[in-house]
């Protein structure tokens, strides 16, 4: 979910106490200069990035993480018009 200063990317309950490592990709479909990746290496269910570093588009959030030994994929749009 997003607002004015930041989005954040929550996980499932059940990740969160254990510790995530991997990254999260904005690609955006409209200009490839607007993509980010940002990494993952923490303990808790969510990740903030901060609304400025991203631009006003619909981004697809590409989140490829593991936990305890077992990974994960996940794709979803985002719309920050």
């Amino acid at each position: 979910h997003a607002n004015e200063t930041m989005v954040s990317i929550d996980f499932p309950a059940e990740f969160a106490n254990k510790a995530l490592t991997g990254s999260i990709q904005f690609y955006s479909p409209v200009n490839a200069a607007w993509d980010k990746t940002v990494k993952m290496n923490n303990t808790g269910n969510s990740i903030s990035v901060p609304r400025s570093e991203l631009h006003s588009t619909t981004y697809t959030i590409k989140m490829n993480w593991e936990a305890d030994g077992k990974k994960y994929y996940q794709e979803t749009s985002l719309n920050l018009h």
